[in-house]
């Protein structure tokens, strides 16, 4: 949380703070004499065709000079923005103009060109993604495994050759134990006999030519033939190639991807339905912008349905320049009054409206 309420800034580069990178999510803006150019530099990091705000959730611009075409701008930048929940916009000078824009964005609106645009390419590179064909994605999983693994087969030809060596090199001095073998026989005859028998199985055997000599496979080498080896997807899985393939983050999905209708030569999608507080209290408003703030609410009920977010809970109007008996007024409150959880909870308010922060 960032509060900078009373520190002006010649520049107005306030909107550095909410940029796209930006890692806060509450932000205190209040009586920093932010004007419409300020406004219009903050609304542009809260949303454009190409680039939105993911983690501002709170943003207060109370006290301010923002005025109708200060409200205009923060309206653009809730266009395509879906992370703020809390905007206040108390006491800017605001009329019926800027809360117009405000309450166009709260209800279906008409995307402009360079937003139709944009929703093009999202949905090419969508389409182009859902009719990749099954054997090209396995090709391509395929093109990510190690080239090769060596197969027990291959482990046991290359252990069975050292041990073939070794054969040899047993058998040669076998041979020259030959003469050795005969000496031991001159002590008697049984000595003798025995010797001259054992004597001929030794030549038996080294007559024998080494190729034909049965070398016994080691236990570990059988052993390793008959081992079950994982599939190529498990050894995947516990490896080393997972561990260098990128971690997939979730992204948030573009409200331009939002369905959409065409309605006299227009593209419409569903407005702003994460913005679930709106202060405009101390402003210019009057009867005028009310019942186009009570239709983009009544909007926001009808389709709230399997859609993101809540819609608007709550909508300060105290302080403005209508009759409290005013129609439109008294049906907005009724509509909020079921939505609003502080209802139950008055004492959650201060003075002014604006919600208490928890200690």
């Amino acid at each position: 949380m960032l509060v900078l309420d009373g520190t002006p800034i010649p520049q107005q580069s306030y909107y550095r703070l909410i940029a796209e990178d930006s890692a806060l999510t509450h932000v205190s803006l209040r009586n920093n004499k932010i004007d419409a150019e300020g406004a219009k530099l903050i609304g542009q990091a809260l949303s454009t065709p190409k680039s939105t705000n993911k983690n501002l959730t709170s943003l207060n611009l109370a006290y301010n000079h923002l005025s109708d075409q200060g409200a205009d701008h923060i309206a653009q930048g809730l266009r395509l923005n879906r992370t703020l929940l809390c905007l206040s916009l108390a006491h800017n000078g605001i009329g019926d103009e800027g809360a117009l824009k405000l309450a166009e964005v709260l209800g279906p609106f008409a995307l402009t060109h360079e937003e139709t645009v944009e929703r093009r390419w999202l949905l090419l590179g969508r389409d182009s993604e859902r009719q990749k064909s099954p054997a090209t994605r396995r090709a391509d999983s395929k093109g990510e495994r190690p080239l090769s693994h060596h197969s027990s087969t291959s482990l046991e030809r290359s252990k069975d050759k050292p041990s073939r060596a070794t054969s040899k090199k047993k058998d040669t001095p076998k041979k020259d134990e030959k003469p050795g073998a005969a000496n031991q026989g001159t002590g008697s005859e049984a000595a003798a006999g025995k010797g001259g028998a054992s004597g001929k199985k030794e030549e038996n055997k080294l007559g024998k030519k080494p190729s034909d000599t049965k070398v016994p496979r080691s236990k570990g080498a059988r052993s390793g033939g008959k081992e079950k080896r994982p599939p190529v997807i498990e050894l995947e899985g516990k490896g080393s190639v997972v561990q260098q393939k990128p971690v997939e983050q979730l992204e948030t999905v573009s409200p331009l991807l939002d369905s959409a209708e065409h309605r006299d030569g227009k593209l419409f999608i569903p407005g702003n339905s994460t913005l679930a507080s709106l202060n405009l209290m101390g402003n210019s408003l009057t009867a005028r912008s009310l019942p186009s703030l009570l239709s983009s609410l009544l909007s926001q009920g009808d389709a709230r349905l399997g859609k993101v977010g809540t819609g608007l809970l709550r909508l300060n109007l105290a302080r403005n320049s209508f009759p409290l008996d005013c129609d439109s007024f008294t049906k907005i409150q009724e509509t909020l009054s079921v939505r609003d959880p502080l209802t139950k909870n008055p004492a959650s308010r201060s003075p002014e409206g604006e919600q208490v922060q928890p200690a």
